[in-house]
């Protein structure tokens, strides 16, 4: 996937995103600016120093899947955090990629603290598409496609960090935690957002708690359109979620 975050990328995707990984490069950058370094990923030392991860291959042929472990201090980080917020973002390019790291998905459900996944205010090109199951054999036509829900962006989180690896549609579906309360206990919108939030579908889920927070409309020409947070009511609302967990309202 090409991923274009100007204007010209706007344009909805064809079809769903199944998953995110990491893959090789035929070169790492491990210096800065103009004076970069760059090597082949099969070089242990760079003109004396070391890769910056030790990445290494989860299966298949050279050149595959790479499986990045988390810096040490992002773990520490949620070891010891009061809570945990998955900000808002483009789903795919800017959320996942930071937890299908190596040991996120193991630190993130051992944190104590609530897990509250913030929804964008609107349907975006990564998300007009949702998996969906196969149409049935019987079917002349394949399902139609739409867009992502509530309960697909959190399904997508939970399989991220679950670190799901199907290779289609219906090995996602097969895939994902049917709970997700290890790994999101609230759900937080902003009122007005035109992903459809189904608070009785999550809750079945097992995220409790599912906050309409007050917004105000998106900036001209900011992504995909529709509503925004309102900054103030979304610090009082993430307050107040982590208030009531710290007093035993869950």
């Amino acid at each position: 996937l090409a991923v274009d975050k100007g204007a010209a990328g706007r344009v909805p995707l064809a079809a769903p995103i199944v998953r995110v990984f990491y893959a090789p490069s035929d070169r790492v950058d491990v210096g800065g600016g103009d004076d970069s370094v760059f090597a082949g990923l099969d070089g242990l030392n760079l003109a004396g120093r070391p890769l910056p991860l030790p990445l290494t291959t989860s299966g298949g042929p050279p050149g595959g899947e790479l499986s990045p472990p988390a810096n040490p201090r992002a773990l520490a980080a949620l070891a010891r955090a009061d809570a945990l917020v998955y900000g808002m973002g483009s789903l795919y390019t800017s959320v996942l990629p930071a937890l299908i790291l190596e040991g996120v998905g193991e630190a993130v459900a051992g944190c104590r603290g609530p897990k509250i996944l913030l929804l964008n205010g609107g349907v975006d090109r990564e998300t007009g598409a949702a998996l969906v199951a196969p149409a049935p054999a019987s079917s002349s036509s394949p399902l139609p496609p739409r867009p992502m829900t509530a309960v697909d962006v959190a399904d997508a989180v939970a399989r991220a960090l679950a670190r799901a690896r199907p290779a289609d549609a219906a090995g996602a579906a097969a895939a994902t935690p049917r709970d997700l309360s290890p790994f999101i206990t609230a759900a937080f919108y902003p009122a007005g957002t035109s992903i459809a939030v189904d608070a009785q579908a999550l809750a079945a889920r097992g995220v409790a708690r599912v906050v309409a927070v007050a917004s105000k409309p998106a900036p001209e020409g900011g992504g995909g359109g529709g509503v925004v947070y309102d900054p103030d009511a979304l610090v009082d609302a993430i307050a107040a979620e982590v208030g009531g967990w710290a007093g035993g309202v869950q």
